[in-house]
């Protein structure tokens, strides 16, 4: 690896190998950068690729490229035009992933839309969470604050649950935060609040606020009194 980039202020650099790449201010790089932690504070803007061990952002940033990285961490608002792949992933605050994400463990809360496959060993999310295509992963925790969706839903457990502070419970009249989705397959699943069209498991719960058209289940099935399903099948 070469020295560190550092761009304090207002400035821009080219890309590069760095041993620490940092932005605080407004700052951009161009090119592709390969270091082995970046970080940006502030407005930061990367037209290229980022390949590292660690990647922390904060406050507003645009990465036009690919991020691949052992551990990321984004707090703020950000907008990555491409994939994310790493081991560990902890989202928070507003983020459009234009790609793929894929880690070990992911870790969403707030407003995070990801366009295409979202991908993990375990799942973890509190909030907003739009999936444009798939979500796989071991172990799937959703809890709601919001609307989230995904075309189809993959998982050894699948858990779905609305939480808010008393406080807040208005909010839940109001709003009605939900989970949105086409398909859900796993063997433990657990749902409250959630609008599907099929559900196969091994043990189901179908609990309060749900909308089912077919539930599929080799084991057992629980339905709460609030719950509406079409059509249930065991197979």
């Amino acid at each position: 690896m070469g020295k560190d980039l550092s761009i304090n202020g207002l400035g821009s650099a080219a890309g590069g190998a760095f041993q620490r790449a940092e932005i605080n201010g407004k700052g951009t790089i161009h090119g592709d950068i390969d270091c082995v932690h970046f970080e940006s504070n502030g407005r930061g803007v990367v037209n290229g690729e980022i390949k590292a061990r660690t990647v922390d952002i904060n406050g507003s940033a645009t990465l036009n490229g690919n991020i691949d990285a052992i551990t990321i961490e984004m707090n703020g608002h950000a907008r990555i035009y491409g994939n994310i792949a790493g081991k560990e992933i902890e989202i928070a605050g507003s983020t459009v992933i234009e790609g793929n994400l894929k880690a070990r463990k992911v870790n969403l809360q707030g407003k995070v839309t990801v366009r295409r496959d979202c991908e993990a060993e375990a799942f973890e999310s509190d909030g907003r969470i739009i999936i444009g295509d798939q979500l796989n992963a071991g172990h799937i925790d959703i809890t709601l604050r919001g609307e989230a969706r995904a075309k189809g839903i993959g998982g050894q457990t699948v858990k779905v649950r609305r939480r808010m502070p008393g406080w807040m419970k208005w909010i839940l009249i109001v709003f009605q935060p939900r989970l949105y989705t086409g398909r859900i397959e796993g063997d433990e699943i657990d749902l409250e609040h959630t609008k599907a069209e099929m559900v196969r498991g091994n043990n189901v719960r179908i609990g309060p606020g749900c909308e089912v058209g077919l539930v599929e289940y080799r084991g057992d099935i629980q339905e709460d009194k609030g719950a509406k399903v079409r059509e249930k099948r065991k197979v």
